[in-house]
């Protein structure tokens, strides 16, 4: 969509078949330049694709086929992010146990990897993640599952650590207490200085909008940390000033 010409342009129409089809998740532009996407079914295996769209070229690459009873399937109601190099994002049904896994797709050379297949213990187990991956600021993921447990139950908050290979589910949810949860997630700075202050009177950032390089004017030489996030709220990079 051009913003300034109020036009619409087809990039792609993708095609079916081994093309995969109903593309519905929202697009990820990766470090790399490229786009990635899901197309929610079809591919070679019918459990749908992860693709790629170069902008430059306009050209458009199927990066990984999905196998239901391996890698999962459903590819909707998620998103996809980067971290270090990685894509990370769940499919919410198939897998090995049939409810959903936590994968990352490798930017470099397209290595992909099931992290997690969600259970339905009736303690201890997540299935269906739905809803937005969130990077946070202590390195941890953040999802949720639908249900929990093999009665459908309401379902959890976890968290997975990328250092320590480890999924925790951190909260249960209680259906008439604190609902069902499949949306996405933001975090709220930690106000650390009782003193309210305007952002216009701490920093100013220039240019703005920037398509490349841009400065940053501090008011003091304290310690500073700056979170830099794209157009769909997802950090792409933190900075310790």
């Amino acid at each position: 969509y051009d913003m300034l010409n109020d036009t619409i342009k087809i990039l792609y129409h993708v095609a079916g078949g081994n093309d995969g089809n109903n593309p519905e998740t929202k697009l990820l532009q990766a470090s790399n330049g490229l786009l990635y996407g899901f197309a929610n079914q079809g591919g070679s295996n019918g459990a749908g694709v992860l693709f790629s769209y170069d902008i430059n070229l306009n050209t458009e690459a199927i990066a990984h086929t999905f196998n239901t009873g391996t890698d999962g399937s459903t590819l909707t109601n998620t998103n996809l992010i980067e971290v270090n190099g990685y894509i990370y994002a769940t499919a919410v049904a198939g897998g090995a146990n049939a409810y959903g896994t936590l994968f990352r797709y490798r930017l470099s050379d397209g290595n992909f990897e099931v992290l997690h297949n969600f259970n339905n213990n009736p303690v201890s187990g997540g299935i269906y993640p739905e809803g937005s991956l969130f990077y946070a600021s202590n390195g941890l993921i953040y999802g949720f599952t639908e249900y929990s447990g093999p009665n459908f139950y309401p379902g959890y908050l976890y968290s997975y650590d990328i250092v320590t290979d480890t999924l925790l589910l951190v909260h249960p949810f209680g259906g008439q207490n604190d609902g069902f949860c499949d949306g996405d997630m933001l975090q709220f700075p930690t106000i650390t200085n009782s003193q309210s202050i305007k952002m216009s009177t701490v920093a100013s950032l220039y240019p703005n909008p920037s398509a490349g390089n841009f400065n940053i004017t501090l008011p003091s030489n304290d310690d500073y940390r700056v979170d830099i996030y794209n157009s769909f709220g997802e950090k792409i990079k933190s900075l310790n000033l």
